[in-house]
């Protein structure tokens, strides 16, 4: 028939107050909302564990160095282009040096 609804069954007879079903609604709304919490709760919780397992893993601190010291060699210790001497990042004293560095070996490192 044309005049029955249909629609989301929450658990209430349409012969109930409205005051009533509205109260089952709400509460069928909370306890779907509080389930989409204890979810996001537990994907936050997992995430946690994921991240404090490779934060505090035991990790090859040799490759932790070797990557410092290839980065160290390749911006800071790399000679100036032309120069007659050797001149690195550390020898830097003036804004025209440092424009040097950027656009010499820090250009290059880059690239």
């Amino acid at each position: 028939p044309a005049g029955d609804r249909q629609g989301l069954h929450i658990g209430c007879p349409r012969s109930f107050p409205r005051r009533v079903r509205l109260a089952v609604l709400i509460g069928a709304i909370e306890r779907y909302i509080m389930r989409l919490q204890r979810v996001e709760l537990f994907k936050y919780l997992v995430f946690l564990l994921a991240l404090s397992a490779f934060l505090f893993s035991d990790q090859d601190k040799h490759w932790e160095w070797e990557t410092a010291y290839q980065l160290m060699d390749l911006f800071a210790d790399e000679d100036f282009p032309d120069t007659t001497w050797k001149k690195t990042f550390h020898d830097v004293q003036t804004y025209e040096e440092v424009w040097d560095w950027v656009q010499g070996p820090l250009a290059a490192g880059l690239y």
